[in-house]
C-alpha cells in the first residue's frame, strides 16, 4: 500500500512538473509569438518607408532629368547658333582674304605699269 501510495505520489509530483514545464513554454511561445508580430510590424514599416522613399527618388530623378533635358536642349541650340555664326566669319574673313590677295597682286601690276611707262 505505501509503494502503491508512493508511486502515485511520484506521477502526481512528475504531472506537476510536466504541467509546470507546459505552462512555462506555452509563456515562452506567447512572448516569442509577441516578438515575431513586433519584428513583421516593424518590417512591414521599413518596407513602406523604402517604398516611399523609391517614389520619391523617381520623382526628382524624373524633376531632375526634365531640368536637364532643357537645360542641355537650351545649350545645343546656342551651340548651332554659334557654329552657324563662326561659318560665316569664316567664310567672310576667307572671302576678305582673297579680296585682299587679289587688290594686292592688281596694285603690284599697277605699280609694274606705271614703271614701264615712265
Amino acid at each position: 500500500a505505501d509503494i502503491e501510495r508512493i508511486e502515485r505520489f511520484v506521477v502526481a509530483s512528475e504531472y506537476v512538473q510536466a504541467q509546470e514545464v507546459l505552462s512555462k513554454n506555452s509563456e515562452d511561445v506567447a512572448k516569442m509569438e509577441e516578438e515575431v508580430a513586433m519584428y513583421e510590424e516593424t518590417m512591414r514599416t521599413a518596407r513602406e518607408e523604402v517604398a516611399a522613399k523609391e517614389e520619391e527618388i523617381a520623382k526628382l530623378s524624373e524633376k531632375m532629368n526634365s531640368e536637364l533635358e532643357g537645360t542641355h536642349n537650351e545649350a545645343k541650340t546656342v551651340e548651332e547658333d554659334k557654329s552657324k555664326d563662326l561659318v560665316k566669319a569664316t567664310s567672310a574673313w576667307e572671302n576678305k582674304k582673297l579680296a585682299v590677295a587679289s587688290a594686292s597682286k592688281e596694285l603690284e601690276e599697277a605699280k609694274a605699269a606705271v614703271e614701264e611707262s615712265r
